[in-house]
């Protein structure tokens, strides 16, 4: 052996900037070694309290002084009686150093304190290294090895993650999957039980492939929150083990922006892009709903339909950008009505427009369409003035199919256009 254990120890304490001897039930620290500039703070000797209360006054690195491993260091090492180690960046009398400091336990009271300056290149890579980690630990809730041929799991430090080492504690797999099934709401208790089943893994999970499945997870708080539920199958070199990693990962707020933006996308599938109302698909979808529900709960539904009279010599006259406007004036006047009377309306396509007013009877419905009607002739619309519109009408009868119901309204409508404009006419 080149060194003995005593030069070994002799080498380290030479490469080490300074060491303090810490009794921790008297409250004291000795100087063993310093430095000129730790030596100006502290001294030969003192209160071990007070020297922390100047570390963490003096500590403004915010990752590490909000880091719960630094932190008990800082306020509680009289009270931490196993080895600590981290890294820190502190501000005394006007100068800055990186440090490197670790804690040793000697005996039941007794601690060393071993201090050393580092590289601020080094402390920079550390600091990134415990962002990547601090980042790991966020994403992922909860991290499992499996070993479904012997049936047990054993939970992953995600600190570990890097490292390797797995803890030793092991529960069966079959039972662990009955424990945790309560955690899922209802709805996916089902989907988890599916996808975690062991015969299930056996045949869909491959090497160098994942399984994936986003569904709801009670957190420690006992609210359910969505999360990334993933199997991985590990890579052993031996074909008849099957071992794989479980991991829960929180995406919950992403989840929330999916969910925000896939509703807008939604949305806009679903909207006429120049008036703001439903398209034709929607609007027919809708109205297909609506006729069914009515028929089946025996409630009365009517369909309107109504175009713009005259709306070519609009576009003739004062142009297609004015008549764009027109139609989203009007289409923004006969929403706030319609809506106000729950009534669904779309843009059937061009100047026309397709309504389901359900659980209303024929005569209120005809009322309503009379008042709407009159609103758009009396309405001042931008360059133009008044224009008119006509309608048609009718009651969903109780065997009528929706093309039946939409042949009639059709027809009425085409009937009050030929009769003067205007209108309103019911079949």
């Amino acid at each position: 052996m080149k060194y003995s254990l005593h030069e070994i120890f002799s080498k380290i304490a030479e490469r080490i900037d300074v060491i303090y001897l810490i009794d921790e039930a008297e409250d004291t620290y000795e100087m063993v070694k310093d430095n000129d500039f730790f030596h100006s703070i502290f001294g030969d000797n003192g209160s071990y309290s007070e020297m922390l209360s100047v570390f963490l006054e003096s500590t403004s690195d915010k990752i590490i002084a909000e880091s719960p491993l630094y932190s008990r260091f800082l306020k509680g090492a009289n009270r931490f009686t196993g080895i600590f180690s981290n890294h820190a960046k502190i501000h005394m009398r006007g100068e800055e150093v990186t440090v490197s400091l670790a804690k040793y336990p000697i005996d039941d009271t007794a601690s060393v304190i071993l201090i050393s300056e580092i590289d601020k290149e080094e402390y920079k890579q550390s600091l990134h290294k415990d962002e990547q980690m601090d980042a790991l630990k966020s994403a992922y809730l909860f991290s499992m090895n499996v070993d479904l041929v012997e049936d047990k799991c054993c939970s992953i430090n995600m600190s570990e993650v890097e490292n390797g080492p797995v803890s030793e504690r092991a529960i069966k797999y079959s039972e662990w999957r009955k424990m945790i099934v309560d955690m899922f709401p209802p709805k996916d208790q089902e989907l988890f039980k599916r996808i975690s089943d062991p015969e299930s893994l056996r045949k869909n999970l491959n090497y160098n492939y994942s399984r994936s499945v986003d569904c709801q997870m009670m957190n420690l708080e006992g609210k359910y929150i969505w999360v990334k539920l993933i199997f991985h199958r590990i890579n052993t070199g031996n074909d008849n083990d099957f071992k794989f990693l479980y991991m829960v990962e929180d995406i919950d707020e992403s989840h929330a922006i999916l969910m925000e933006n896939l509703s807008k996308y939604e949305e806009c599938a679903n909207k006429d892009a120049l008036t703001g109302l439903m398209n034709r698909s929607k609007i027919e979808a809708e109205v297909k709903t609506s006729i069914g529900k009515c028929q089946s709960e025996k409630e009365p539904i009517s369909l309107i339909l109504f175009d713009i009279d005259n709306f070519k010599q609009v576009n003739d006259k004062y142009g297609h950008a004015t008549g764009d406007k027109v139609l989203r004036s009007l289409s923004s006047l006969v929403r706030e009505y319609m809506e106000m009377q729950c009534i669904k309306v779309g843009r059937w396509g061009g100047e026309e427009f397709l309504c389901a007013c359900e659980n209303t009877v024929l005569d209120e419905v005809i009322k309503i369409v009379e008042n709407i009607k009159e609103k758009i002739s009396s309405h001042q619309f931008d360059k133009v003035g008044n224009i008119t519109c006509s309608f048609g009408i009718t009651e969903v009868k109780a065997d009528d199919t929706y093309d039946d119901a939409f042949d009639r309204v059709d027809t009425a409508l085409y009937q009050a256009k030929n009769g003067g404009r205007n209108k309103v006419i019911i079949l």
